[in-house]
């Protein structure tokens, strides 16, 4: 679902790298290496007549962000803990 909303369909066959691909992926390129990809890819979001074929160029100069925090009462789940939330403590 998450692919078909991406529209990344229209790359052919997607396939989810694993654990040890994205090690591999990590060691292919180094940081200045990948922040110049990226600042590149911007540029081609940006311009209008850019090789991605946006319907509109990608405005960058604002950005939001999700910086919210919720803290969660995660514990191990035993089975005593399990019926304790269960039935409500």
């Amino acid at each position: 679902m998450l692919q078909w909303f991406c529209r990344l369909s229209r790359l052919g066959t997607v396939q989810i790298p694993g654990k040890s691909h994205l090690q591999r992926y990590q060691e292919m390129v180094d940081e200045s290496g990948l922040r110049e990809v990226v600042g590149t890819l911007l540029e081609s979001a940006a311009s209008a007549d850019g090789p991605l074929e946006l319907a509109e160029p990608a405005e960058l100069e604002t950005q939001f962000l999700d910086s919210t925090c919720v803290e969660l009462n995660i514990h191990y789940p035993t089975d005593w803990v399990l019926l304790r939330d269960g039935v409500g403590h």
